[in-house]
């Protein structure tokens, strides 16, 4: 989001658990009009990104990369 001039209001990460075995990443990112720039005619209340990684590793589970 730097390299496109935006920057981030709030952030939180966290590692977890798919069953047990394998780590994933959730992370979410918080993008206002104020603080991020983004166009307020679009996103008056700002944006929320929500993202996971995968690392693909069980059954029933996402295949690796994000989701």
């Amino acid at each position: 989001l730097a390299n496109v001039g935006l920057d981030v209001a709030d952030t939180w990460t966290c590692d977890a658990d798919t069953r047990g075995l394998h780590c994933i990443l959730h992370a979410s990112l918080e993008l206002t009009p104020e603080e991020s720039g983004i166009d307020p005619n679009l996103w008056p209340a700002g944006l929320l990104l929500l993202w996971e990684w995968h690392p693909g590793r069980e059954d029933g589970e996402a295949d690796r990369g994000p989701v």
